[in-house]
């Protein structure tokens, strides 16, 4: 991983603030694309990020789970809906670094299909 922090990153948190709730589906294809060149800080070791300048790569990623978190508690359906892409994104670029610390997605993507209607 190289030391710069890649503006993907940042773009993809700031965008996750900013867009609301109803829109967000709509933005869907340029998260995701943020998502697939934050390879990276995503797929890098948590002992890496915390090395030399990484340490704002490590929050700007945790400030993204936090993000995707939330939307996946969200009440409204588009942003689960995009919540769910994410994280299906995330896991695919990141691997097992974000897969090792997605227990609470699993358990909040199980509560939303146990939740859907029939």
């Amino acid at each position: 991983m190289s030391n710069s922090i890649p503006p993907d990153l940042r773009v993809l948190c700031r965008k996750l603030s900013t867009i609301p709730p109803q829109q967000l589906p709509h933005s869907l294809p340029c998260l995701v694309n943020h998502v697939l060149h934050c390879k990276g800080p995503l797929s890098a070791p948590q002992e890496q990020k915390l090395k030399g300048d990484s340490p704002e790569v490590a929050q700007l990623v945790h400030k993204l789970k936090a993000s995707v978190t939330s939307l996946l508690k969200s009440r409204t359906k588009e942003a689960r809906f995009t919540a769910v892409a994410l994280v299906k994104a995330m896991v695919d670029v990141g691997g097992w670094e974000v897969l090792r610390g997605s227990f609470t997605w699993v358990q909040d993507l199980l509560s939303i299909v146990q939740a859907s209607p029939p």
